[in-house]
C-alpha cells in the first residue's frame, strides 16, 4: 500500500511539471490592443508555436502594430478584419498603394481564393484630354505621374470610356469586398476553404490542429471564453479502487 501510494506521488509530481500540452501553447494573441485576436487557422509569427497555426496562415507583427499577411506570390498584405465564422479576410497595401498591388495580384500558392470579382482595366490618359466627368472615375495618383494619369474601370465599359489619348494596359481581376471605389483603395476580401472550421465556430467551439498532425483538425467545445487560453481538456478519472484508496489516505499533503 505505501509503495502504491509513493507512486501515485510521484505520478502527481511529473504532471505538475510536465511540458505544455498544445492548448496551454495556443493562446490568442494580438500585434496591439486595438486589433482583434488572432486565433486559429491564423498565427503570429515568433509569438505562437507553429503548431497553432495552419500552414500557409503565418502572421507577422510589424512596428505599426498592424497585422501582415505575406502571400507567395503578392508579397506582404495588411490584414483589416477577419471573419473566422465566414472564413474571409480583408487585406490592404501596406504602402498605400493598393492597385499596384492588384496589377500583380496572384493568389497561387497560397490557402486563399477570391469570394467575389470582376475583371477591371488599367489605362493610362494625358492629363490634357480628361476623361469626361460623367464616368465618375479617380485618378489613381500613385501610379500617376507629372503628364499621364491612370484610371481603372469595369472592363464592361472600357471602350466607353477609351479616347485617344488613353491607352489600355492591363485588365484584371479584382477580389473587391462589399463595395469599390474607383481608385480601387478599398479592401480585397478573401476567403479559405481548408482548414474548414465553419461548423466549429457557428457552434462555439475551438478550431485547432488535431495531436500530431499538421493538416489535420478537431474542434473543442467549451463553457470557458473565448479569449485567453484556450481550455486544457480533463484529465481522466483514475481507477475506481485507487480513486476509494485516495479518499481514505489523501497523498501528497
Amino acid at each position: 500500500m505505501l509503495l502504491f501510494l509513493l507512486l501515485l506521488c510521484l505520478l502527481c509530481f511529473l504532471c505538475l511539471f510536465s511540458p505544455a500540452s498544445t492548448s496551454e501553447l495556443c493562446f490568442h494573441s494580438s500585434c496591439n490592443g486595438d486589433f482583434q485576436t488572432i486565433q486559429f487557422p491564423f498565427r503570429i509569427e515568433n509569438q505562437q508555436p507553429k503548431l497553432c497555426g495552419y500552414p500557409g496562415f503565418d502572421l507577422t507583427c510589424p512596428s505599426t502594430g498592424q497585422p501582415l499577411l505575406h502571400l507567395p506570390s503578392s508579397g506582404d498584405f495588411t490584414v483589416q478584419y477577419i471573419d473566422y465564422e465566414n472564413q474571409e479576410i480583408l487585406v490592404n497595401d501596406p504602402n498605400k498603394c493598393l492597385p499596384r498591388k492588384i496589377l500583380s495580384l496572384e493568389l497561387s500558392g497560397s490557402p486563399f481564393h477570391a469570394t467575389n470579382s470582376e475583371d477591371f482595366t488599367f489605362f493610362n490618359c494625358s492629363w490634357s484630354d480628361p476623361i469626361p466627368s460623367e464616368f465618375n472615375l479617380n485618378p489613381i495618383y500613385c501610379l500617376s505621374g507629372l503628364s499621364y494619369a491612370v484610371f481603372a474601370s469595369p472592363s464592361s465599359f472600357v471602350n466607353e470610356i477609351l479616347s485617344s489619348s488613353c491607352v489600355a494596359m492591363k485588365t484584371v481581376s479584382v477580389p473587391y469586398s462589399w463595395s469599390f471605389s474607383t481608385d480601387l483603395t478599398n479592401d480585397l476580401r478573401l476567403g479559405w476553404k481548408k482548414p474548414n472550421c465553419r461548423r466549429c465556430e457557428s457552434h462555439g467551439g475551438i478550431c485547432g490542429l488535431a495531436p500530431n498532425s499538421t493538416d489535420q483538425i478537431q474542434c473543442k467545445h467549451s463553457a470557458q471564453p473565448r479569449h485567453g487560453m484556450l481550455p486544457l481538456l480533463p484529465l481522466p478519472p483514475p481507477p475506481f479502487s485507487a480513486f476509494n484508496i485516495l479518499q481514505k489516505n489523501p497523498p501528497c499533503k
